[in-house]
């Protein structure tokens, strides 16, 4: 895959992911311009929507069991963010988990204090065998490396494990999701 990559950057140099502009050697995915536009900009979805899902546990809130629970973001779901989390999931863009992992990192950072982010344990979700295989790599994987090389996480690669492949999310709909 690296090898790939490397070979498809010397015949076609790259460009910017987001607005195609030609990328100088050693530049990350993303020109200058559009970097600086990939602006930290928490948010906080509750998860209301999944409570009467039969197959759904909610994870316990602090405000107790019948609370609903929130996933936080660190931008919205557009822009450059936008590109770069499709270029990490469907366009063989491994590299973008960098600028993805800091952004994060940096979310993380808001949130936690500094003993909290010492006992934090990252753990992604992995993907099946079969998908990474066809990938090439696992982006949560490499979005926890990241934040660990970031902000000095520590990620727990092999806790979880994925036994049988389920349908991409991007073929459910909302509610299935």
């Amino acid at each position: 895959m690296v090898i790939r990559r490397a070979l498809l950057n010397f015949a076609l140099p790259d460009s910017c992911l987001h607005c195609h502009a030609p990328l100088l050697s050693g530049e990350p995915c993303l020109c200058p311009p559009c970097r600086s536009g990939l602006r930290l900009d928490p948010g906080l979805l509750t998860l209301t929507s999944l409570e009467d899902h039969p197959r759904t546990r909610l994870p316990m809130s602090a405000d107790g069991p019948d609370a609903p629970a929130t996933a936080v973001y660190a931008a919205p779901y557009d822009g450059a963010a936008a590109t770069l989390i499709r270029a990490l999931k469907f366009a063989d863009r491994p590299d973008a988990a960098a600028l993805l992992g800091s952004l994060t990192a940096k979310l993380l950072g808001m949130l936690l204090t500094r003993p909290e982010r010492e006992r934090a344990l990252l753990v992604p979700l992995p993907l099946h065998r079969t998908r990474r295989r066809e990938r090439g790599y696992d982006q949560t994987r490499l979005l926890a490396e990241e934040m660990a090389g970031t902000d000095g996480y520590r990620v727990a690669r092999h806790l979880l494990r994925r036994i049988r492949p389920t349908r991409p999310q991007t073929r459910l709909t909302r509610p299935q999701r």
